[in-house]
């Protein structure tokens, strides 16, 4: 998790690097000081610049938010077949004198509602 953690600073590190320098290209393609082509030229890049930013970052929400879904869903199948195989033992998990299957159906109902 630190990895992905440390990889993740430096992906988002470029991502800013990339935008701070497309839109320093975006704003001298917009001064009088240079010749008019390369002010075109600087624009054109900073624009593309900022484009392949915005583009890497959308990409790097979406699959982070594949990543906790996948996370989510794995964390569902265990709990069920954990409780599936513990039932079918004949152990009846408890909480309190009360079933766990009671718990766990509160708890889907609740992500159910909360996803919506």
């Amino acid at each position: 998790m630190r990895h992905e953690n440390a990889v993740s600073a430096d992906r988002k590190s470029l991502r800013s690097a990339i935008a701070w320098l497309s839109i320093c290209l975006l704003a001298a393609g917009w001064g009088p000081m240079c010749d008019p082509e390369v002010r075109r030229l600087w624009a054109i890049f900073g624009a593309f610049g900022l484009s392949a930013a915005l583009g890497l970052d959308v990409v790097q929400r979406a699959r982070a938010g594949f990543r906790r879904r996948d996370q989510r869903e794995l964390v569902q199948q265990r709990i069920t077949r954990n409780l599936e195989t513990m039932v079918a033992q004949g152990d009846s998990p408890t909480v309190q004198g009360v079933p766990v299957g009671y718990y766990v159906d509160d708890i889907v109902l609740q992500d159910a509602v909360s996803l919506h």
